[in-house]
């Protein structure tokens, strides 16, 4: 039972961590951004789990999920149809996704991925 709690709430943030780099993820941020032209992984389609479990392989990184969502945000919310989806972002998004995976990097605990916040 305690396993299954812990997991959930690990998953959660994971979650909500994704959830906040798809929404604030494009005001400002295009000088800062991560070339995606080269990433391998592509996580359009992915899960929480599939995209959590890449982060913790380095098959991507926060900089790279967070400059892919960027992107889509300037394709589709900016220069696309225009449907006002993303209302508000925050401006230092990049620097927060370079934090998370220095995080995971050094297993620190400011990172969410990492087993102290299970």
């Amino acid at each position: 039972m305690r396993f299954r709690t812990a997991q959930r709430k690990k998953m959660v943030a994971i979650a909500a961590a994704l959830v906040a780099c798809m929404m604030m993820a494009g005001c400002g941020a295009s000088a800062n951004t991560v070339d995606i032209s080269s990433m391998e992984f592509n996580p359009q389609g992915k899960t929480i789990k599939q995209i959590a479990a890449a982060l913790e392989s380095g098959e991507t990184t926060s900089r790279q999920l967070v400059s892919y969502y960027l992107d889509r945000i300037n394709k589709y919310d900016d220069n696309g149809p225009e449907i006002n989806a993303i209302t508000q972002i925050n401006p230092h998004v990049m620097r927060q996704a370079y934090l998370s995976d220095r995080g995971r990097k050094d297993h620190a605990q400011h990172s969410i991925f990492t087993a102290s916040h299970s």
